[in-house]
């Protein structure tokens, strides 16, 4: 049975594409526009995670939490301590390090070779306008679903128990490293003032600074990412977000082998280089314009244009009242206002030349 929505439904799978050029011509910039013409797209299976925002019709494009598929293992990064055998297969395909168990979709995934990865989760924005059938959807099951988000938190979790496990041992030197040079001073207790600042992973514990060592990441203050994140959750869309304008805009659909074989599915690291670059475009787009925003350099404002005139009276008696503090002698008959306040003016027009430049 046809099963037609104007939204995909989130646990699905599709073929999508960023369309750099959709990307940037609201920005009616030139130099970017022939930039995101010059990109070449290349065609990448996503599985849908979650919706942003509840999709409404007639919206242009709808946001979604994606992950892109890929057909390898997941390149380690030692930094964050993500190690090859942090993804998940997707049945039919049964290869992975520790045999962890594939997860099998309905109906079966059309390709033998490809993974879930784990931290690759990205937002993008499906392009409205079209018709979803459903009912041409590869999907993953309810349960796999939990699974999933199982297997890819406990995953998570591990690596940020290394990376916590490393940075209190790195602390910890630091620390050890801190105690063994103030004892070694000549003259100098354990307990004094330090001289000199650690380093980025540490702070002062002596006495007398009042500092500790920083907490590990699990008890840091949140950043501000981490802080967006935990505002109330807007599913209606009323508050979009302010770096939407980044998210990939792409075409999306369920037909995976129409537009694909096995040997075509692209990396999520060529999906990550080419959002990368769209941003970096409509970033130097945006900073063109806010130049093209700015008055020249050359031109500043008259003391007429930011000030209002000036009152003779109010200056003289201004005047007296300042002189009348210092002990100088002066003619208050022969005292002249309006060459001072052409001077004034001159002064202010001197300092205005100086702050414009």
């Amino acid at each position: 049975m046809s099963i037609k929505k104007f939204f995909p439904l989130p646990g699905r799978f599709g073929v999508m594409q960023i369309d750099p050029v959709a990307m940037v011509e609201h920005l009616e910039d030139e130099e970017a526009l022939a930039a995101a013409k010059a990109m070449q797209p290349k065609s990448y299976i996503g599985y849908l995670c979650d919706t942003i925002e509840l999709p409404w019709p007639k919206r242009p494009w709808y946001g979604y939490y994606v992950l892109p598929i890929a057909t390898t293992l997941r390149p380690e990064d030692p930094e964050r301590a993500i190690s090859a055998e942090m993804c998940i297969p997707i049945a039919p395909n049964t290869s992975h390090p520790t045999n962890r168990p594939s997860l099998a979709t309905e109906p079966p995934f059309p390709f033998s070779n490809c993974y879930y990865w784990v931290e690759s989760e990205t937002s993008v924005r499906i392009r409205s306008g079209v018709e979803f059938n459903d009912a041409r959807a590869i999907s993953l099951p309810p349960g796999a679903r939990v699974d999933l988000q199982d297997m890819l938190d406990e995953d998570s979790d591990r690596a940020d128990d290394i990376v916590e496990e490393r940075e209190a041992a790195e602390a910890a030197r630091h620390l050890s490293a801190m105690r063994e040079g103030s004892e070694g001073e000549r003259g100098s207790p354990v307990g004094s003032t330090c001289s000199s600042a650690p380093d980025r992973q540490s702070t002062c514990e002596c006495s007398n600074c009042g500092a500790s060592l920083h907490a590990p990441s699990s008890m840091r203050a949140p950043s501000v990412n981490s802080l967006v994140a935990m505002a109330p959750f807007d599913p209606f869309g009323f508050k979009e977000a302010e770096d939407a304008v980044y998210f990939p805009l792409v075409d999306f659909c369920f037909d995976l082998t129409d537009h694909l074989t096995e040997e075509d599915i692209s990396s999520p690291v060529d999906f990550w280089k080419e959002r990368d670059a769209i941003v970096g475009i409509i970033k130097a787009a945006q900073e063109r314009a806010f130049r093209r925003s700015l008055p020249p350099l050359d031109s500043h404002p008259s003391l007429e244009d930011v000030s209002p005139a000036i009152d003779e009276a109010v200056l003289h008696d201004a005047v007296l009242r300042a002189l009348s503090k210092v002990d100088v002698g002066f003619d208050k008959e022969a005292l002249q206002i309006a060459p001072l306040q052409d001077d004034l003016r001159e002064a202010s027009q001197a300092d205005l030349h100086i702050i414009s430049h």
